[in-house]
């Protein structure tokens, strides 16, 4: 991941800490918080970081999603946000992968949530569109998943709605030494029918937790951005 960096001391891939990564954890479940249970460390650790896209033989790029932290800090439990790149290679000397374009983004819905295990995919025309795996501030809240997008010329993401809610679905609570936590995995994925439509998944709970919980999949159909059509 050595490339350049939106923050002067670099990028820290969310809340990493390499001697003890396996029970590392910095993003709250506010609901939870008495517990002592969060969401998992390091983020996005299980997340594809590169998705590659051909958009029918048309404006073939990779798309990029981690989760970083607002101050980059081995061991400090700070705000994390997402940082979406889209990488083009260079057929011509140097032939390498170069940064195209870098957002640092927040979620759209909630300027104070963390933000971890973005997936976004770009359509044939350079909208993007996916999802981001958020965890409010608010003591009620839970964490959700929220469907976002992005056309071209834009600065921010906008959102297209919670795919899951932070104030309606469920959370880990009251799971004692196991420590689960919500989710470990989302993802975008572009139709290849149309190369417009994008479809997202996430990990969730559907009620509230007291004992070991089951996780259930959503899967969503997002609308194309208008800008596309077949």
């Amino acid at each position: 991941w050595d490339l350049p960096s939106t923050h002067a001391g670099g990028d820290q891939l969310g809340c990493f800490t390499a001697a003890n990564y396996y029970n590392t954890v910095c993003i709250p479940q506010p609901s939870t918080a008495a517990t002592g249970v969060h969401i998992d460390s390091i983020a996005d650790r299980m997340q594809q970081f590169f998705h590659y896209t051909s958009n029918r033989g048309s404006r073939s790029v990779w798309t990029s999603s981690h989760a970083i932290q607002k101050v980059p800090s081995a061991s400090s439990l700070t705000k994390t946000e997402a940082d979406i790149r889209i990488l083009e290679f260079n057929i011509s000397n140097p032939r390498a992968i170069f940064v195209a374009a870098d957002y640092e983004v927040t979620d759209p819905s909630d300027s104070l949530a963390w933000v971890f295990l973005p997936s976004v995919a770009m359509d044939k025309v350079g909208n993007l569109q996916g999802i981001f795996s958020v965890s409010g501030t608010g003591a009620s809240e839970h964490p959700g998943l929220d469907a976002v997008y992005l056309t071209p010329g834009s600065s921010a993401f906008l959102s297209a709605g919670y795919v899951a809610s932070p104030s309606a679905d469920g959370d880990a609570r009251g799971t004692d030494s196991l420590n689960y936590r919500w989710g470990d995995w989302s993802g975008a994925v572009l139709d290849p029918s149309d190369s417009c439509t994008v479809w997202v998944v996430g990990e969730y709970l559907p009620v509230n937790r007291t004992t070991t919980p089951n996780w259930f999949t959503q899967i969503a159909k997002l609308a194309p951005i208008t800008t596309c059509t077949n």
